[in-house]
């Protein structure tokens, strides 16, 4: 996987600029964040929040192990309200990962057209951070919703 490091410095602070205004509408007491590494650490610390939230970061694993995780952490925990998810490489297969996940799926650079191959149609809403005008409108029409729903903020895809 080849990342220009412009392109993945530009998008670091994209996501950091953003999450920093980060309000949803109601906080949970618990949320996941799928993906562990640093910029999952990072953008979560920008995040102003209650106190009394825990953040919990759980493995995305690699493109093997990535979706039973999340299958597993959706069922597990129907309130989720937000993952960050590192590098979301792999093409999924399964058409019921989206409609299993009650959470719903994060929509962020390339991986939009995964989860259109996965049929986002039926299932919103949608979280979409760092986005330009053209794959956030396509992601709209697609996913039958407004973009803006708290739901799920992604980091970065990339293939």
């Amino acid at each position: 996987m080849k990342i220009v490091s412009n392109f993945l410095l530009n998008v670091k602070e994209t996501y950091i600029m953003e999450a920093a205004t980060y309000k949803p509408s109601s906080w949970p007491h618990s949320i996941h964040v799928l993906g562990n590494g640093p910029y999952a650490k990072e953008i979560v610390n920008q995040i102003t929040h209650p106190v009394d939230t825990k953040f919990h970061f759980v493995s995305s694993g690699d493109d093997e192990n990535i979706l039973p995780t999340m299958l597993m952490v959706g069922i597990a925990n129907p309130t989720i309200k937000m993952a960050v998810i590192e590098e979301f490489y792999f093409e999924l297969e399964e058409e019921t990962f989206i409609s299993s996940v009650s959470s719903k799926v994060v929509i962020a650079d390339n991986t939009w057209k995964t989860i259109c191959r996965a049929q986002c149609v039926n299932i919103g809403p949608f979280t979409s951070i760092g986005h330009d005008t053209e794959i956030r409108d396509f992601v709209s029409i697609c996913a039958n919703v407004t973009i803006g729903h708290d739901c799920i903020i992604a980091e970065y895809s990339t293939i």
